[in-house]
């Protein structure tokens, strides 16, 4: 969740939007083109197991995965690609209306949306990947007022909508409780650490330690390669008990070989 919000806040917090062409390249640079790659990566693994097992191809592929890819974890980039154009063209709608207006109206309509949304995914099993893209929204939302209000602190008077972002996310998460969706209600109050973490940070003007640095870089690969390293580990019977020693090893595995493919032609891809 917070991932996503910072990618939508970033997408909105410059004076003037992009031309849809041009956030489209960028974004496709960015998101569809590592999307394709490792796609291919999954893909072939997916085949060696089938022939491996000897199973079949509708065993471990489906329609599905032409919107996620073969791993379900890829989901989030040709999401995120229509995310960014939609909020562009919002950013350009939006440009003439006061940016503490806006702030307001995208932040009342994200919270909104979360307890819709969470209603519906605790009543309704959706298909892959549509529960993802409806769990996924109200983020797109709160990252958009977050980003405006980003963008209101560069130059005009504004206010940090995190005073009534989360106190309305409670609510909601109190709302949940009370209607027994328990667990939604937890992901609720995931959503409001999230937006309080990332209005920190772009309030927060230190300056990051080179460790901080050097992982925040790697970060964006880690998500593309740990289901590998989990896989890997699996076979050679090294990771499997779900222990926090295992989630340290996955990570610092996939770290390492992300830092080795930013060495390589390969660095376009993490």
């Amino acid at each position: 969740m917070a991932f996503l919000l910072i990618f939508c806040a970033f997408i909105v917090n410059k004076p003037k939007p992009d031309s849809i062409r041009n956030m489209a390249k960028k974004k496709a640079q960015r998101l569809l083109v590592p999307w394709l790659f490792w796609c291919a990566i999954y893909g072939i693994m997916k085949v060696i197991k089938t022939v491996i097992e000897g199973s079949t191809l509708y065993d471990n592929f489906s329609i599905s995965m032409f919107l996620t890819g073969p791993r379900l974890h890829l989901w989030f980039l040709p999401y995120a690609f229509i995310a960014a154009l939609c909020l562009n063209y919002l950013h350009n709608l939006t440009e003439k209306i006061p940016l503490q207006t806006s702030t307001l109206i995208m932040s009342v309509i994200g919270v909104v949306a979360l307890l819709v949304s969470s209603i519906i995914l605790a009543n309704v099993e959706l298909p892959l990947p549509f529960g993802h893209w409806i769990f996924g929204l109200p983020a797109l939302l709160l990252g958009f007022a977050v980003g405006q209000n980003t963008l209101s602190e560069k130059g005009h008077s504004g206010h940090n909508p995190c005073f009534y972002i989360i106190p309305m996310i409670i609510a909601v998460s109190v709302t949940l409780y009370g209607l027994g969706y328990t667990d939604r209600m937890l992901l609720a109050c995931d959503l409001a650490i999230g937006v309080g973490a990332v209005c920190a940070a772009f309030h927060w003007h230190g300056r990051l330690d080179p460790v901080s640095r050097v992982w925040g870089s790697l970060s964006y690969g880690i998500y593309f390669v740990h289901p590998f390293v989990i896989t890997s580990l699996r076979k050679l019977g090294m990771c499997g008990s779900k222990s926090w020693l295992d989630v340290l090893m996955i990570f610092l595995i996939s770290s390492l070989l992300v830092f080795l493919l930013k060495k390589t032609p390969a660095r376009q891809f993490v």
